[in-house]
């Protein structure tokens, strides 16, 4: 007797097609850039000085100008990317003053000064305060504007010449006047910019001097503006027409 042959239906259930398991895979964790601090800044800096140094090259506006090249372009990029990438430790320094735009010396190193002018220096201006015309003293001087707006202008001598009242005098003699240069060229603005937040401005004697200032129109209260200067200027020289400061 042929024997039976059967049949048997799988269960609907082991017939089905398997699923698609979504399966998950977990992307690294890429650490974000922590915004740049003052102190890092200064350390950065001083770094970036430091490494001219300690080869031998004394920094001022007369050194090598490839080794200014390499400091220059150091310097400015560092103080660009603190601006620009949000940085705002700054702003526990700044005060401003209805009469007078206020410098804050916030770092000093055996290579540089800042200020916050609101320079490593911080120096605040409230709108239509600026600086009288200026010479850095053989130094380097980088500008970079914080907050608001600035408006940085050069001015060159001029051929015509008028003599100085009191030039008879030494230096010496005038309060808050280290040299006198007799007879006083007349000053002719040769350059004029604005600088926003993140832009920033170098400055020296070989170039011209220069006078920084707060347009009228700026909303209050007015710019920050971070100076580094290169050697330390205590007592800035001013330009002055009969002894009066222009």
């Amino acid at each position: 007797m042929p024997s039976e042959i059967l049949h048997c239906t799988p269960p609907e259930d082991l017939c089905r097609a398997p699923e698609k398991v979504a399966s998950w895979h977990a992307l690294p964790v890429v650490p974000r850039n922590p915004v740049p601090t003052l102190q890092a800044l200064f350390e950065e800096l001083h770094a970036a000085f430091e490494a001219e140094a300690s080869q031998g090259i004394i920094i001022d506006n007369s050194q090598p100008a490839a080794s200014f090249a390499r400091l220059n372009a150091r310097v400015q990029a560092l103080l660009t990317r603190y601006t620009k990438e949000g940085s705002s430790d700054w702003r526990r320094y700044a005060a401003f003053n209805s009469h007078h735009y206020i410098r804050h010396l916030i770092e000093e190193s055996p290579h540089f000064e800042i200020l916050v002018r609101r320079g490593n220096r911080l120096v605040c201006w409230q709108p239509g305060q600026g600086s009288h015309i200026h010479d850095h003293d053989n130094s380097h001087c980088w500008l970079t504007c914080l907050d608001g707006t600035l408006e940085e202008k050069h001015y060159q001598a001029g051929e015509s010449a008028s003599p100085v009242a009191g030039s008879a005098f030494p230096a010496s003699a005038l309060p808050g006047v280290e040299r006198v240069t007799s007879p006083c060229p007349a000053m002719h603005a040769t350059h004029s910019q604005r600088l926003g937040p993140g832009d920033t401005g170098y400055i020296s004697d070989r170039i011209a001097l220069h006078t920084v200032a707060c347009p009228s129109g700026t909303p209050a209260p007015g710019a920050a503006s971070l100076h580094e200067d290169q050697v330390v200027v205590r007592k800035p020289g001013f330009w002055s027409v009969r002894g009066v400061r222009t």
